[in-house]
């Protein structure tokens, strides 16, 4: 625990100062029970508030399970989005879709026929989705009661940080995929609103804390 003190430090200041600039960025969006692309969006950033405000309670308690788990939801969320959001020509169609669906009230359990891989192919210019293949197939082992993720605590305490961060790590950038999209596409924030997150310097310190972990 005290060996990687610093980089806990590092990453919780880095959650916070995100989460800071986001809401800055986002103050004055209110929700809505209408069926607009806007609306989801707001929905989608209000998830990201929470996601980031439970990666820093897991990785101070040390909460392997709950980084994992949420590291998928994350991942599948950025699928969703950019099934969503990248193909303009269905952006409505789906979004109207996607927040009109009750998996408790109708009797199919997706709101589209599509597995998450097909959406991945569905997506213009999906090349930066097929990096995460291989880590998107170990996510979804820990995220169901296999002997893998009943053990995730009990792998000593360097090869269990070095997961924590990690994956909290990929976290992070999903989020900040989803933020770049958003301004790649002037999704959800107007260029005044852009000036106040600075993306460049979140992805310059999300790869020095994986790099600083990676010397230790």
């Amino acid at each position: 625990m005290e060996k990687y003190h610093e980089q806990i430090q590092d990453t919780v200041k880095l959650l916070r100062n995100l989460s800071k600039e986001l809401e800055e960025a986002s103050n004055g969006k209110l929700s809505t029970n209408d069926t607009t692309p806007e609306r989801l969006l707001w929905e989608i950033f209000n998830k990201i508030f929470n996601i980031l405000v439970i990666l820093e309670n897991s990785l101070l308690a040390k909460d392997s399970l709950t980084i994992h788990l949420v590291a998928r939801y994350s991942y599948e969320m950025l699928i969703v989005f950019a099934y969503i959001f990248l193909d303009k020509s269905e952006t409505q169609t789906r979004a109207q879709e996607f927040t009109q669906f009750n998996q408790f009230k109708d009797s199919k359990r997706m709101w589209t026929d599509k597995t998450f891989s097909q959406m991945v192919e569905a997506i213009p210019n999906d090349s930066r989705f097929k990096i995460h293949k291989r880590h998107y197939r170990n996510l979804s082992n820990f995220a169901h009661p296999t002997m893998d993720s009943f053990q995730l605590n009990r792998r000593g305490d360097q090869n269990e940080f070095l997961m924590i961060f990690g994956t909290l790590l990929l976290t992070v950038g999903t989020i900040l995929e989803i933020t770049k999209i958003c301004f790649e596409e002037n999704l959800h924030f107007t260029e005044t609103e852009k000036k106040k997150v600075n993306l460049t310097n979140f992805y310059t310190k999300t790869n020095q804390i994986m790099e600083d972990l990676q010397v230790k």
